[in-house]
């Protein structure tokens, strides 16, 4: 019995250092990724995509789907790292945190538009920023009668953010501002339609507040400039086949080694002893 207990005993400790390569093996964040890089091409931009919601697949062209936060929607606007030239047809790698949950996956890049955001107003239109008579404290007073404030990426861009998702502390009213007391109003801003916009920044907080109609949440979308990205292919060379994955090829032939060594052992001790001869 002893026998039979210390060999499972020496089989378990050759096997061990396996499993905790398993898990490094397995860890990648994008398997594929890992395998292209060197081909992939970079685009470092932002875009937003044809489809409702974003789905990213486990590589170019596969069945398998990644895991994708439910809130990532195609038309927010999303950061492509790379893309990668598949038979012909370019996929972009996105990768990044969202309310705490991490993604990484390819999504085909036929149709993606270029993504407005807020450093691409502030490029267009910094020439029309103005400061704010009277400062601070001035607009606060012309903001003082709203109960509800709302705050936008820029002005006229039909993306309010944060409002009530503000916590600690919210920033919902002028009493939230004076509570908060580290905030200034950096530059003002009128649009077309005559109205006057304010720009703040609040600790990690910042955004626009219309200070004409600051409550209402459906001002109309006038300042937005998607476009198509023209793709150059040339600049995307065609991606090498799949080649094998040396850390799988490494784990399998690991694997043999422990196997055979572990039945060299349990041979070596399962050898019976020769039987005495009688006198």
């Amino acid at each position: 019995m002893k026998r039979i207990l210390s060999i499972l005993f020496a089989v378990q400790l050759t096997l061990l250092p396996l499993t905790a390569l398993a898990d490094v093996v397995f860890s990648v964040d994008n398997d594929f990724y890992e395998r292209h890089k060197d081909d992939c091409v970079p685009v470092n931009q932002s875009f937003c995509f044809p489809e409702g919601e974003i789905t990213l697949k486990k590589e170019p062209d596969s069945e398998f789907e990644v895991y994708t936060p439910a809130y990532l929607f195609a038309t927010h606007g999303y950061y492509v790292d790379c893309a990668y030239n598949h038979g012909g047809a370019l996929w972009g790698y996105l990768s990044g945190v969202s309310h705490g949950d991490s993604y990484a996956g390819w999504i085909p890049l036929e149709g993606a538009m270029l993504a407005y955001n807020a450093a691409g107003f502030e490029r267009d239109y910094r020439d029309a920023f103005y400061d704010y008579p009277g400062g601070d404290e001035a607009v606060l007073e012309r903001l003082e009668a709203a109960e509800h404030l709302i705050f936008w990426l820029w002005p006229c861009s039909g993306r309010p953010v944060y409002g009530d998702s503000w916590h600690f502390p919210p920033m919902n009213n002028v009493a939230d501002f004076r509570e908060a007391g580290d905030y200034s109003f950096l530059r003002t801003f009128r649009d077309d339609e005559g109205r006057e916009w304010a720009y703040f920044s609040c600790g990690w907080k910042a955004g626009w507040i219309c200070l004409d109609d600051p409550e209402n949440a459906s001002i109309p979308v006038t300042i937005d400039h998607p476009g198509p990205w023209e793709w150059n292919m040339k600049d995307y060379p065609l991606g090498r086949p799949d080649r094998p994955d040396n850390k799988l090829v490494w784990t399998i032939v690991l694997i043999c080694v422990a196997v055979l060594a572990s039945a060299g052992l349990v041979l070596f001790l399962w050898k019976p002893k020769k039987k005495t001869e009688q006198a």
